[in-house]
């Protein structure tokens, strides 16, 4: 059992669509906890996701991740291995789709700063 009752907390390759009912709450808890294990991408569903930035360098932004992502986007087999959620897949997918399918495609970037302080 975990902090959200009886519901898994989606690990790397599951996504928060997936889950029966997320509440607001749940949602938090599983951005909270891939967060302390610097997963800083969390899936939902097939072409969205939340990141969770440590405003550091990150080792995931590196050629070689890149690289990894563009194969796995150029590969249609249907067997393939998901791999974690990452800007670059869904970059990578947004383009692939564009490229093979001829669809216009639209990334949506938002970006929060919150700031949280504590007065005494």
């Amino acid at each position: 059992m975990n902090r959200l009752g009886s519901l898994p907390v989606p690990n790397a390759g599951e996504d928060i669509a997936a889950l029966p009912s997320p509440s607001e709450e749940m949602v938090l808890t599983i951005l909270k906890d891939r967060y302390s294990k610097d997963e800083i991408f969390t899936r939902i569903g097939q072409s969205a996701m939340i990141s969770v930035n440590p405003m550091k360098h990150h080792e995931k932004y590196s050629e070689t991740i890149g690289k990894l992502y563009a194969d796995y986007n150029r590969d249609v087999s249907p067997t393939k291995n998901r791999l974690d959620p990452h800007i670059f897949d869904l970059a990578g997918s947004a383009y692939m789709h564009m490229w093979r399918d001829q669809q216009d495609q639209c990334i949506l970037i938002v970006y929060a700063i919150y700031i949280f302080f504590s007065y005494k």
